[in-house]
């Protein structure tokens, strides 16, 4: 095992480039050899599962389901949706009341050419919706059918590489079956050990409609389980439990499977006994390794955060099509990163307010309700629990946030019986924190493990785990909220916004956050990174004061000429912190702060900066006579 753990660190030192040219490329080279060994054991046993006989009945067949071959005699196993159709033609509406299921199945090979499939009668033995579970029997199975064989479960671990196959979006006439590929991000823990220790397992790679009931593999070739979906907010609520994994793949483990099916005439088929031993994957085996370890380190800095409101919190967004939409958001516990032994955690902004409204593209084109602002969702805020990662619970309270990098600053309360506490600090002695990365660690391309803890006082042994990679840095002067910070295709969702980005080394680079709840996470390859040195070190001891920033607001309307605002003022809001200061309609700004400003732009970028309360230096030109003004900038809504 030392031996593997140094390899693991050896292939990651060489996968971040610290390594030597010859190391790099003979580590990369085997791990891409083990991923297309094990990709060509799945495919040719991946299967489309249709309704058979819809043509006949004239009634309209749906997506269908994906499958995978378990024996050369034909077992498949797919889930428990198989053979769904809808009974009136002319519908589209998925109503409940039209889906039927038939139990004569068409299963589909694709052809490994790239075109094409051979299509065989099915019958389904076994159904259980519930577990999401179906096998069939192909009625005159082909002497050439690959097979796949089943692993263990109950071995697999957070972070281990895994690969999903299957008929995506229903594209059952193409070949041959769509290939994902990420990392173990859950495993949810059964009431009993009976069937397997899993009740289910979550994977960070992409699963999309159609790709249920196909098989989840691991580096080895082995399957490890069948997809049962993704889990989404269609048809759940917001507090549903489930949907910390939101927009993850839900997959039913192997280990349930053998266990469901062990009473069956077919069980011995369908699970053979094998002693012949597969060779354990060096490669993938120590990088996922060092994602599993790292990780854990990581869990034993976040914590879990509950959070009590007077109401449900509101998140709105603009429609396309105009007009505003409310999105669903999983209401249960949030990640938060705990940033110092004495109970100052950090969480993203998106955890406990409505944020679209700092979008500059959604300016002007909408107005949020009063209950939609990021104000109320601040101030609908009852009380805070945080569940500690040593397990105790404990009371947590709102200090301060910043509009402008997306984050929360929370103080716990971390009174603890003497023997608990280091007696020469208040720092609580059985914590660890993470350690900052250095600047060095921030390039393109480099990995990114985004974990979170969203499991409140139910903390599994595992943290919640996605991988990805840095994607860019987005530059200062962009007028988007996410100026500044670095984009990751790390899994980004509802449950691990608040907690940490950090590289392979465990080095902290900085918090996860989300910025859009229709555009960013949700499987959409986007979710961004605030860094810690560049945005979130210079402004904490200020935010640990309770000063909360917010976008300032000068309450002036500019004047337009051909439809170009300049800086003349032709409105001065009243009360605002222009008319306090004096400011008049008719004045036209010449220097924000020592700096001349021509336009509009001038006025942004005199600004960039500067928050509510900030104060500022103005020189306007009234009638042909300079006078000076000092504004105490407001706050927009």
């Amino acid at each position: 095992m030392r031996r593997l753990a140094l390899f693991g660190c050896a292939l990651a030192i060489a996968l971040l480039g610290a390594g030597t040219p010859v190391a790099a490329k003979g580590s990369l080279s085997g791990l891409e050899d083990e991923f297309e060994k094990a990709i060509k054991k799945v495919t040719p046993a991946t299967v489309v599962c249709l309704a058979r006989g819809v043509e006949e009945r004239k009634v309209r067949a749906l997506p269908g389901s994906s499958g995978v071959i378990m024996s050369k005699k034909g077992l498949v196993l797919s889930d428990g949706d198989v053979g769904i159709y809808n009974d009136k033609p002319a519908s589209k509406s998925f109503d409940p009341s039209h889906l039927k299921r038939t139990d004569e199945i068409e299963v589909r090979l694709p052809s490994l050419k790239g075109k094409g499939f051979q299509s065989f009668k099915a019958r389904v033995i076994r159904r259980d919706r519930d577990l999401d579970t179906s096998l069939l029997r192909i009625e005159k199975p082909p002497s050439t059918l690959k097979y796949l064989v089943a692993g263990s479960s109950d071995e697999v671990k957070v972070g281990d590489y895994s690969f999903v196959m299957g008929n995506s979006f229903g594209l059952a006439d193409e070949a041959p079956p769509t290939l994902t590929a990420g990392v173990i991000a859950s495993l949810v823990p059964k009431a009993t050990t009976n069937g397997g220790k899993w009740e289910h397992i979550y994977t960070s790679a992409a699963v999309n409609r159609g790709v249920n009931g196909g098989p989840i593999v691991n580096t080895r070739g082995q399957l490890i389980g069948t997809i049962s979906n993704v889990v989404g907010f269609r048809g759940k609520k917001p507090d549903d439990p489930e949907l910390k994994y939101a927009f993850l793949g839900k997959c039913v483990p192997i280990d349930r499977l053998r266990d469901f099916y062990k009473d069956l005439d077919e069980f011995q088929e369908l699970f053979p006994e094998s002693k012949r031993k597969i060779k354990l994957p060096t490669e993938s085996t120590a990088l996922s390794m060092v994602f599993n370890q790292t990780s854990k380190r990581t869990y034993d800095s976040l914590v879990s955060l509950e959070i009590e409101r007077e109401e449900q919190l509101s998140t709105m967004e603009p429609a396309r099509g105009g007009g505003m939409v409310k999105v669903p958001r999983y209401l249960g516990p949030v990640s938060g990163t705990l940033i110092s032994g004495d109970g100052w955690i950090l969480s993203s902004l998106y955890n406990f307010a409505n944020i679209a409204t700092l979008n500059p593209r959604f300016a002007g084109r909408w107005k949020a309700p009063d209950n939609a602002k990021i104000a109320a969702g601040i101030e609908g805020i009852k009380g805070i629990e945080a569940h500690l990662p040593d397990g105790r619970k404990v009371e947590a309270r709102f200090v301060a946030f910043h509009e402008g990098i997306g984050l929360v600053l929370i103080k716990a309360d971390m009174k603890l019986e003497g023997e608990k506490r280091d007696p020469a600090s208040t720092t609580v002695a059985t914590l660890r924190l993470v350690k900052p990365a250095p600047k060095t660690a921030f390039k393109e391309g480099r990995f990114v493990l985004a974990v979170g803890n969203p499991f409140g006082s139910k903390r599994l042994d595992d943290p919640l785990l996605t991988v990805g990679m840095l994607s860019k840095r987005h530059h200062e002067t962009t007028e988007a909220p996410w100026a500044g910070q670095w984009q990751t295709d790390a899994g980004g969702t509802d449950a691990n916004a608040g907690g940490a980005a950090v590289d392979l080394e465990g080095n902290l680079l900085g918090i996860m956050t989300i910025w859009s709840s229709t555009s960013h996470g949700r499987n959409s390859g986007i979710a961004f990174i605030v860094p810690w040195q560049d945005q979130i070190e210079p402004v904490l001891e200020e935010m640990k004061t309770g000063r909360s920033y917010r976008r300032p607001l000068m309450g002036v309307t500019w004047k337009d000429e051909d439809g170009t605002p300049t800086t003349q003022l032709l409105k001065v809001a009243e009360d605002s912190a222009a008319d306090d200061a004096g400011l008049e309609p008719g004045d036209i700004i010449v220097k924000i702060d020592g700096q001349i400003v021509t336009d509009i732009t001038d006025v942004k970028k005199a600004l960039a900066g500067k928050w509510s309360g900030d104060k500022v230096v103005v020189v306007v030109d009234r009638d042909g006579v300079e006078k000076t003004f000092e504004l105490t900038l407001g706050a927009r809504e």
